[in-house]
């Protein structure tokens, strides 16, 4: 297997230490090992680049919960040497570059239950498997460690935003509205900068979100972005949040964060989630720009009380089902051999008979 020099100057320009030194051995690509420690190990084989930016995500859970996680990935999976791969080699998690792509997708758990493998699926949405893995925050919410401010977040008293939204305006992707019954984000956003029920607030440079005070405040990334290092503050600081669709599913990153924030989704798919979502217990509910208006309203007139049990709520789902300790937790009792991993568009368009 030959390795591309552009290979070689990326991992160089890491500067990992001498204790945890790259080197190459006979075309693989090898991790020195550290003295191996006692506890609990997971060893995650990656077939290929399918699952991109969310094993990164997996593997940090696995990680923050005390495994010794070693990553042995395909070379076509680990050439393509994007930022969530370096990211993986740069924390030192990868230990194996296989040049065949004859290596299953699986994750292998050695821990006080026992030895047990998991077959990966992308399969996400086929509910023939239990076992789902909940989309997480954004990949640099863990390699920034800015998940660890959740423990302080979700409890905050004071909100002087009402409503929240945090995000791109995006380009829905078809098969978005092809395969699931949600209103694709730029429409619902389109709705909300005219609404009549509510006059929306929106982001502008230069403004101190921490003295922001509004009905509805929309930041919008391609107005003026939100940065990341403070997002989660910034949601903790709204009562509600719009969980729109993503680019290609349902789902978001952003549900998770506003989650973790204590911020009550307001969303179309309580219903599509790996572990569903109730309205009125956990979360607010649309399926129209009509109802949309019906829930804002709700929301704005919400005695404080009723915000409460709600918030109360979202951060025991959060706690139980999206937390990284949700997350081996249920892992570690999956009994099915079979575990489904997000892979955006490929787990959309899998487990439907598609004629192109």
């Amino acid at each position: 297997m030959r390795v591309g020099k552009a290979l070689y100057n990326q991992i160089d320009t890491l500067k990992l230490g001498a204790s945890n030194q790259l080197v190459f051995r006979r075309g693989a690509l090898l991790r020195r090992r550290f003295a191996r420690k006692a506890g609990p190990t997971a060893i995650v084989q990656i077939q290929d680049g399918t699952f991109h930016r969310y094993v990164y995500p997996f593997v940090k859970c696995l990680d923050l919960c005390g495994y010794q996680v070693s990553v042995e990935m395909s070379s076509s999976a680990v050439f393509t040497a994007d930022v969530y791969v370096r990211l993986m080699l740069r924390e030192g998690f990868i230990s194996r570059i296989v040049a065949s792509q004859n290596i299953p997708s699986s994750l292998t758990l050695s821990d006080d239950r026992g030895v047990r493998r998991l077959v990966i699926s992308p399969d996400y949405f086929d509910d023939a498997i239990r076992c789902k893995v909940p989309m997480p925050m954004h990949p640099f919410m863990y390699s920034k460690g800015i998940i660890k401010e959740v423990a302080t977040l979700g409890t905050r008293g004071s909100r002087p935003i009402r409503m929240l939204y945090a995000g791109s305006r995006g380009s829905s992707h078809p098969r978005l509205t092809q395969f699931f019954d949600v209103i694709p984000r730029e429409d619902v956003l389109s709705h909300l900068f005219e609404s009549s029920c509510v006059r929306p607030q929106i982001l502008q440079a230069g403004v101190d979100l921490d003295a922001c005070n509004a009905d509805l405040l929309l930041c919008v990334r391609e107005l003026c972005d939100v940065p990341q290092e403070i997002l989660l503050r910034v949601m903790s600081s709204a009562s509600f949040f719009l969980a729109l669709p993503g680019w290609v599913m349902p789902m978001s990153h952003n549900l998770t964060e506003c989650m973790s924030a204590g911020s009550i989704p307001i969303l179309q798919y309580a219903s599509c989630l790996a572990h569903p979502l109730t309205p009125e217990v956990n979360c607010l509910a649309f399926g129209s720009l009509i109802e949309l208006d019906h829930v804002m309203r709700r929301a704005l007139s919400m005695p404080e009380s009723e915000i409460a049990r709600l918030r109360k709520n979202v951060l025991r789902h959060y706690d139980e089902f999206l937390s990284p300790a949700a997350v081996v937790k249920n892992i570690r009792l999956c009994e099915t051999g079979l575990m489904a991993l997000m892979t955006e568009q490929v787990s959309v368009t899998r487990p439907f008979d598609l004629s192109s």
